[in-house]
């Protein structure tokens, strides 16, 4: 099922349609918090869907504000390496990007045109150590801002904690990311193990990459994925909190 994120909770969804007699649309979540949900997927003694605990499910309408079914990598991308922090484009980004109809429709729904008077972005920044919330100050942001904007000359790519949730487009990625060598996709709502196996063949220089915190199925594709991963210089994979067994 795909992932989803609402008020801060993230689940996964188990059924959608409609549930009578509530007027609409809705999707059955089954939350990683079983204290977030109400019930074990059963609503006017009719089982909508399966879960785990007899409290992770509830419903959920498709049209609810501030639900998120999440975004893509390559958008998460553009978010962080090309948008400063005033909404604007980075004047770093190559000029093909404008052109690529993939990235072009990306850009010009993320980015805002500059308002009038426009004070000048920061000149520092809170980041994200790892996997952690742990903050760090990073002086002189505008100019490391410019520089990460460069994504096809970056060897460290993170875009943890984005909300990831397909990794399509994998050409686009390889050209976007011809060095990187160490990736990390942890914390996101990743979910199928086929684009894991699509992504390391987009990216065979890759030598590290964290996938923490990801629900990935169907865990059949493991050993695709690995078997992938043999033919590349892949030499780190992290799994941890994925719900993954040794068995598997």
């Amino acid at each position: 099922g795909r992932r989803v994120v609402y008020r801060g909770d993230v689940g996964t969804i188990r059924y959608a349609g409609p549930v009578p007699p509530a007027p609409g649309l809705w999707y059955g979540v089954e939350w990683d918090n079983a204290a977030r949900g109400k019930h074990d997927g059963t609503q006017g003694g009719v089982k909508y869907f399966e879960c785990q605990h007899p409290t992770a499910g509830s419903f959920v309408r498709q049209t609810a504000a501030g639900l998120s079914l999440g975004t893509s990598f390559i958008e998460a991308l553009v978010r962080k390496y090309w948008i400063d922090e005033t909404g604007q484009l980075v004047g770093s980004i190559p000029a093909w990007a404008h052109e690529n109809p993939i990235l072009r429709p990306i850009l010009d729904g993320l980015a805002r045109p500059p308002a009038k008077g426009t004070a000048p972005g920061p000149t520092s920044r809170n980041l994200r150590l790892g996997d952690t919330a742990l903050p760090i100050e990073v002086r002189g942001w505008a100019q490391a801002q410019t520089r990460m904007a460069h994504i096809d000359q970056l060897a460290d790519i993170s875009v943890a904690n984005t909300q990831v949730a397909s990794l399509d487009h994998p050409e686009l990625i390889r050209t976007l990311c011809p060095l990187v060598d160490e990736l990390n996709l942890s914390n996101n709502l990743l979910t199928n193990w086929a684009e894991v196996t699509e992504l390391l063949a987009a990216v065979p220089q890759l030598c590290t990459l964290r996938l923490n915190g990801n629900r990935l199925e169907p865990r059949s594709f493991v050993s695709a994925s690995l078997a992938s991963a043999a033919t590349t210089q892949l030499r780190s994979l992290s799994l941890n909190h994925t719900d993954l067994q040794w068995a598997d």
